[in-house]
């Protein structure tokens, strides 16, 4: 049997749900509530991944379990309780129509980003680099990060913490999520006064060598689309757009 490349074989609305499902699940809110098919995740400020609802029903509304009116008022009761601003996360373009209905009723597009796939390979790289990986997040991986208001968030799903050393200095770091045969790359830091020196290419293919050699084959992460230089780290590494997803506020003003 062949294996089923990453982001491959089911129709798209089926992929993106449950690609977006995984991505939930390697970055857990700390409190997370089903409404119908709407998912309530709150999480204390910290990152709108862990505070916004996710749609994960059919289109075109994502099947909130009342009327969509009633359900948006739902949404915004559940983060003003929370003290907390109202966030949808809505998989494009599954979702298009609850995001126009959504635009057209006073709320605004605060963020657009694509989820990217990779289907892992082992990749030949000479380092004189060290490679240092914990499952826990330890004081020296939030040292080089400055992740600590996160730690707690991090710490909800498993993940392997990578630090990349240089003549015993730490350098680089990133977060691997892990669910099955997949990994969920988050939080790549290059210290300011390394970048430019292909030190987070370095790390990643180092990474990926690791991963592999525990069962671990397909890839995804999630890049702001204006973020130019990191789209261009990630196309150098084999990542492929999967699909876009919005971040839609609700407007001061409505």
């Amino acid at each position: 049997q062949v294996p089923q490349m990453a982001g491959k074989g089911a129709p798209l609305s089926i992929r993106i749900i449950e690609l977006e499902k995984l991505l939930n699940s390697t970055w857990s809110a700390t409190e997370q509530i089903m409404h119908g098919e709407w998912l309530f995740r709150a999480s204390g400020k910290y990152t709108m991944r862990a505070n916004s609802v996710l749609p994960q029903g059919a289109p075109p509304y994502g099947e909130p379990e009342k009327n969509i009116d009633e359900a948006i008022s739902d949404v915004v009761a559940f983060y003003a309780d929370r003290n907390l601003e109202p966030i949808f996360h809505l998989p494009l373009p599954i979702y298009h129509e609850l995001s126009s209905y959504l635009l057209a009723h006073g709320w605004v597009e605060k963020l657009r980003a694509q989820v990217q796939v990779l289907d892992i390979e082992v990749t030949q790289i000479n380092s004189d680099s060290v490679l240092e990986v914990s499952s826990l997040c330890d004081a020296e991986w939030l040292a080089v990060q400055g992740d600590e208001m996160l730690l707690t968030l991090m710490e909800t799903t498993p993940a392997r913490y990578y630090i990349l050393k240089k003549n015993g200095e730490a350098v680089a770091a990133l977060r691997a999520g892990i669910r099955d045969e997949w990994t969920v790359i988050s939080r790549l830091y290059v210290r300011p006064e390394f970048r430019g020196s292909r030190i987070g290419q370095e790390l990643m293919l180092l990474v990926f060598n690791n991963l592999y050699s525990l069962g671990i084959t397909k890839a995804a992460l999630q890049v702001d689309i204006s973020n130019e230089a990191a789209i261009a780290l990630y196309k150098s590494l084999g990542f492929r757009k999967h699909h876009e997803y919005s971040y839609v506020i609700q407007s001061s003003e409505s």
